[in-house]
């Protein structure tokens, strides 16, 4: 049981030193750091992901109460004809939650500027729009985005990872 509590009390002294590592803050379009999802074998290859907001090193910085524009730039490896977006949200240990999206086909969102069908290995932004509602609490989260095409499968799938700020 000791053992158990010194592991404790040692990941929590990490994270708080982790934490105090000053970083740059960017506060125009900023590049976020985005990791694949494990495990998941995908039909594309995302090249880059880019938020209209502010980063903190590799972390997007999310601001409650405002709209944040994401720039996903991507590739396929066949043409597609229909897809749509799954964004989901994990906060320490817990299991990712889904998070709604006010409209998940990433063809019809014509804000999102994608136009389908998608031609195979042509560099594709998508820029679709997260809503970050004032009642979400300042947390650190990992943000799962997934794009799925017309067949189930997943053409990107990232974890950014995300602080919601007041």
């Amino acid at each position: 049981m000791e053992a158990v509590y010194f592991g404790f009390i040692l990941i929590c002294v990490l994270l708080v030193s982790v934490n105090a590592i000053p970083m740059p803050i960017s506060t125009a379009g900023c590049k976020v750091g985005f990791k694949p999802c494990p495990n998941v074998p995908l039909k594309g290859v995302l090249e880059n992901a880019v938020i209209n907001g502010t980063c903190k090193g590799p972390v997007a910085m999310l601001k409650k109460g405002t709209q944040v524009q994401i720039d996903f730039t991507f590739k396929t490896n066949i043409d597609e004809t229909a897809l749509r977006s799954k964004v989901s949200g994990k906060i320490g240990p817990l299991p990712y939650v889904n998070f709604p999206l006010e409209d998940p086909d990433a063809c019809k969102d014509k804000e999102a500027g994608l136009v389908c069908p998608v031609k195979h290995n042509v560099d594709v932004d998508y820029k679709p729009v997260l809503d970050i509602k004032s009642m979400y609490p300042a947390v650190t989260v990992y943000v799962k985005w997934e794009l799925i095409d017309g067949n189930n499968n997943e053409v990107f799938c990232a974890i950014i990872p995300a602080i919601i700020v007041s």
